[in-house]
């Protein structure tokens, strides 16, 4: 569709750095202790500055992603039910995240992150990333309206975590990715490459 991806890890990050407190020197002296902290206020710094798509690693894209995700001012894979264990409730997920450039709530965001790291430079995940976004939801005039605008879409997000430890079958698979353009992979659940009957999960597959 003519988009362009950059991958970011330790080797680049000075190179897309657009965090105002950090310069190229103090951001090595960073590195790689705290790349994950890291990233997660560089996401909210680089869609500010710039909009675009944030794609997690541990999201696996089944399909190009629509067209839809490029051209609407907020977009993520949105549930319709209250996912009670997660910050955003089902509003989003972080693992993609697609705005357009000086979004509001991406902003607050922004703001937010600078002045927790100020105090609390350890404790920094995607859960915090979250909290943020919903509190910019509730608080700024308009950002939940644009966030709400999303329909809910792409139901089965966690669908293919359901199914790794199951047994394979294509017809399975193949029926979950004609549903789904990408789906959330949780790194915290082992994964087997035989179910317990010996068959071949789809993980092993």
């Amino acid at each position: 569709n003519g988009n362009t991806a950059q991958t970011i890890c330790d080797d680049n990050l000075v190179h897309v750095n657009t965090i105002q407190k950090m310069n190229d020197e103090s951001l090595e002296d960073y590195l790689p202790r705290k790349l994950q902290a890291l990233t997660e206020i560089l996401r909210a710094s680089l869609l500010c500055a710039y909009g675009g798509v944030w794609v997690d690693p541990m999201l696996y894209l089944a399909k190009p992603l629509e067209d839809a995700v490029f051209a609407s001012s907020f977009y993520s894979p949105k549930l319709h039910y209250i996912a009670a264990s997660s910050p955003s409730q089902g509003l989003w997920n972080s693992k993609l995240i697609a705005v357009k450039e000086n979004l509001a709530a991406m902003n607050y965001v922004r703001e937010a992150f600078t002045l927790w790291w100020e105090q609390f430079d350890e404790v920094i995940d995607d859960r915090l990333f979250d909290f943020f976004l919903l509190n910019a939801y509730r608080e700024l005039d308009f950002a939940g309206d644009v966030i709400d605008a999303a329909e809910p879409n792409n139901m089965q997000v966690d669908g293919l975590q359901v199914l790794l430890n199951e047994s394979y079958s294509r017809a399975r698979f193949h029926a979950l990715e004609t549903q789904c353009a990408y789906f959330d992979i949780s790194s915290d659940t082992p994964w087997d490459h035989k179910t317990g009957s010996g068959e071949e999960t789809l993980f092993g597959f």
